[in-house]
């Protein structure tokens, strides 16, 4: 067996040990730096919360409340917003550029369509991150997620920040 295979089973053991964000981080970053063509496509981790709607034509919303690097960030998430049902799906980010995407990174959700949820004072549809949420793909790059996806809604978040009313902004 060669160290490379030793070193990659060594830390996949370890990942298993540790539950700390932090710390799986920073596995997550050392298996990069062994094997960089390993995580050539990062996952990103889409966290929605389904909860009691502020809005009186909606029983419930399940916003994105946030995007999330790793599922333990998720599993934290979870532990502390108790009164709201948390629930995740992961997605590779498209046009993944370097090894690792951080807290604080910004990425470009693509949506196909998006449901209006009220009606602004003159009337008009406010669409919403908060109704129905159905992400088609995720990229790092703004303008590369604009080309792939010209006729779609694009939704820019921030990795890590957490909002649940509904994460990041539809842009035009």
């Amino acid at each position: 067996m060669s160290l490379t295979t030793q070193l990659g089973q060594t830390i996949q053991g370890l990942v298993n040990m540790i539950a700390l964000p932090a710390g799986y981080r920073l596995i997550e970053k050392l298996k990069t730096l062994l094997h960089p063509t390993a995580s050539a496509k990062q996952e990103i981790y889409i966290v929605y919360g389904k909860q009691p709607s502020p809005y009186p034509d909606l029983s419930c919303i399940d916003p994105i409340i946030a995007v999330m690097t790793s599922e333990q960030d998720c599993y934290a998430l979870e532990k502390l917003h108790t009164g709201i049902i948390i629930s995740w799906e992961t997605r590779t980010v498209q046009d993944d550029e370097k090894p690792a995407l951080e807290n604080g990174d910004t990425i470009y959700l693509t949506h196909s369509s998006l449901l209006p949820y009220m009606v602004d004072n003159s009337g008009n549809d406010v669409f919403g991150i908060v109704e129905s949420p159905s992400p088609t793909a995720a990229y790092r790059n703004r303008k590369t997620a604009q080309q792939k996806a010209p006729d779609f809604y694009l939704q820019e978040v921030v990795i890590g920040e957490v909002n649940l009313q509904g994460a990041g902004k539809i842009l035009d």
